[in-house]
């Protein structure tokens, strides 16, 4: 919504990403209910935020969206996910074309090594993503942008 003198304007609606979910039973969060968790506006950009929790494990997925050009672009996003004591992270800036990888799996607790990597590097080049062009909440990771990785 835009301010247009002492009124707001709806400038998009997008039906598909964040889902109208109803199970009947009030259930939350991840397989059983709504994944959408909270979205606000910080330095003149939208955060949305979404999450999944089951079982001892989760996964958060944010997706930052800026107006420009006359329309609404997604310009990053952050997925990370967990189970008991490991936990991956990519960050995506699609406007700089970077990315940042960082996972740790402390598992000594269950007889397996400590382990961790982080990986920081440039995306493919690509045109920005509109916003309405994203169907619903997606994990990404770098593999998902860069043939071979891994």
């Amino acid at each position: 919504m835009f301010k247009v003198g002492d009124y707001y304007k709806l400038k998009l609606q997008h039906k598909t990403l964040i889902e109208d979910y109803t199970d009947g039973i009030g259930a939350t969060g991840g397989w059983n209910g709504d994944t959408f968790d909270c979205m606000e506006i910080v330095n003149g950009v939208l955060k949305l935020h979404f999450k999944w929790e089951v079982s001892g494990a989760g996964t958060l997925i944010q997706y930052i969206v800026r107006y420009q050009s006359n329309d609404f672009y997604l310009i990053g996003a952050t997925c990370t996910s967990g189970y008991h004591a490991s936990q991956t992270t990519s960050d995506f800036n699609f406007s700089t074309g970077r990315y940042a990888y960082d996972m740790t799996d402390d598992e000594i607790g269950f007889g397996r090594k400590y382990y961790e990597e982080h990986k920081k590097g440039k995306l493919p080049t690509s045109a920005l993503k509109k916003f309405t062009e994203i169907k619903g909440p997606e994990y990404w990771s770098p593999g998902d942008f860069i043939p071979g990785w891994h």
